[in-house]
């Protein structure tokens, strides 16, 4: 068995480079489409992309989760578990189409050019998606890192070139345009994989082509039955919008969940760069390693949380109307019970993501199963009631049911919950009261000097009150330490 290499801080940082381009481009590319593009053609836009990204689990057939997890323990078979994620991606493409088809027939009347877009965006996202087996279990977060950026910049380009030169604003014409920057970073991605993990054309082959055995089947079904549930969690609620509200609502609904979402991109790094290594220690039986690397883990994934949580709290609802315009200037409300909503989502996405790679597969789908049931039956009720703010609160309370549930699963991984947590939770807390009211506080002066005044006081008043993970404190005295030796 190949020995994990390198420092996990690297990968870290690797990840977080990759996330944080995502999340810059991501947002910037959405408020341009906004902007230039009405808020019905941006509604549709939006439920095409929701569309193409529940139906990813069926490409996938839960291999890219069973395959990362088997990669993180089995690091020399890396390459041939890849290209098996591939096949199994290569047999399920005649089912995806077949399915797709059906709906469009039946929720549009018709099976036109939109089918085949929404398909050739399934596929070419879930093949650059299936290289996380090779880049997270081989620790290789630069690659994955690199992999974003040749999709979010050359998507940023092309729509940028396309807006200005050749005005191409509808949802078929913008979409078409995401399909080409997705394939351009699957080929990209794909090569690399070869390239670093010494895979031949003859081993993928034979991994490509291998039959699916009935113990496969059944290592498979679990991580994609969590990969569906996951996927209808987080795109559902565009399709039901669509379905039961009007594309204005979802236009709103798409601007406040794009920037979430891009602040969700940030702790990411943390689970993906330190779970191969928990695994690796779990699978040594070192106990004592993988408590201490989980427990840092769960502290600092609650910081970084916190930190965006509370912070879109204070300053999100203006930053939409500068980022997006006038016509988004009245989401207040939606913003804020989406931003409790994607905070409990940052929990609820880091226990999931640990879960999974400990054999708890099934743990997840039932809580997923549980979150899906309760957002889909408010989603019903509050929707035609409600519109966009209506899936906000559905969202919000399904999160609320999920968190308690996998929180228990992950410390009872330690031994209790009291473990799970290297910091106090009311310093935390008495942390967290002291920069929001402190930014509130300076709103009443100016944004923008509240702004820069909160992003000092959350790390000052944490480190003050004992509240900073150690791992932070530890970062934060080395750059102190490196600013001190250059200072004359």
């Amino acid at each position: 068995m190949a020995k994990p290499r390198g420092k996990i801080w690297k990968n870290v940082l690797s990840y977080t480079a990759g996330q944080a381009s995502m999340a810059l481009f991501g947002v910037v590319i959405s408020a341009v489409l906004a902007r230039y593009m009405s808020k019905s053609d941006f509604g549709r836009f939006s439920y095409l992309v929701a569309l193409a990204t529940l139906f990813l689990p069926i490409l996938d057939m839960g291999a890219t989760g069973f395959y990362t997890r088997l990669s993180s323990r089995e690091r020399q078979m890396i390459g041939p578990h890849w290209a098996r994620a591939i096949g199994l991606r290569v047999y399920s493409i005649p089912l995806t189409a077949a399915i797709l088809a059906v709906y469009f027939y039946f929720s549009e009347g018709r099976i036109e050019w939109e089918m085949w877009l929404v398909l050739l965006y399934a596929i070419s996202q879930s093949v650059m998606l299936s290289t996380d087996v090779a880049f997270r279990a081989g620790e290789r977060g630069y690659a994955w890192a690199i992999r974003r950026s040749v999709y979010e910049i050359s998507y940023f380009a092309m729509t940028v070139t396309t807006l200005a030169i050749f005005h191409l604003t509808t949802p078929l014409q913008q979409y078409a345009i995401a399909v080409v920057a997705l394939a351009l970073a699957a080929a990209w991605a794909t090569t690399t994989v070869f390239n670093v993990t010494g895979l031949t054309w003859r081993q993928f082959r034979t991994s490509v082509f291998a039959p699916l055995s009935l113990t496969e089947f059944r290592n498979l079904w679990p991580f994609a039955l969590n990969g569906a549930l996951f996927v209808f969690y987080y795109r559902l609620t565009a399709v039901f919008i669509e379905h039961f509200g009007t594309s204005e609502q979802l236009a709103d609904f798409r601007v406040v969940f794009v920037i979430m979402t891009a602040a969700l991109y940030i702790p990411k790094p943390i689970i993906w760069a330190t779970s191969p290594r928990m695994a690796w220690h779990d699978e040594q039986n070192d106990s004592e390693r993988f408590h201490k690397l989980l427990q840092q883990s769960v502290d600092v994934n609650l910081y970084v949380s916190s930190f965006i949580t509370v912070g879109g709290l204070v300053f999100g609802a203006q930053l939409v109307a500068v980022a997006f315009g006038r016509k988004y200037a009245h989401l207040g409300w939606l913003w804020y019970v989406i931003d409790v909503s994607m905070g409990l989502f940052f929990i609820q996405q880091f226990c999931a993501d640990l879960l999974n790679n400990f054999h708890q597969a099934r743990h997840v789908v039932r809580t997923l199963a549980l979150g899906i049931a309760v957002m889909t039956v408010l989603n019903l009720i509050l929707i035609p009631r409600y519109g966009a703010l209506g899936a906000g609160w559905a969202r919000l309370v399904a999160g609320a049911v999920m968190v308690p549930v996998n929180l228990r699963a992950v410390g009872r991984l330690v031994g209790g919950f009291s473990r799970l947590h290297g910091i106090s939770l009311w310093r935390f807390l008495a942390a967290n009261a002291a920069a929001a009211g402190l930014g509130l506080a300076l709103l009443l002066i100016n944004f923008w000097l509240s702004l820069a005044v909160f992003l000092l006081a959350y790390p000052a008043f944490s480190y003050m009150l004992g509240a900073m993970p150690a791992q932070l404190v530890k970062l934060l005295a080395r750059m102190m330490a490196v600013f001190a030796s250059r200072t004359p």
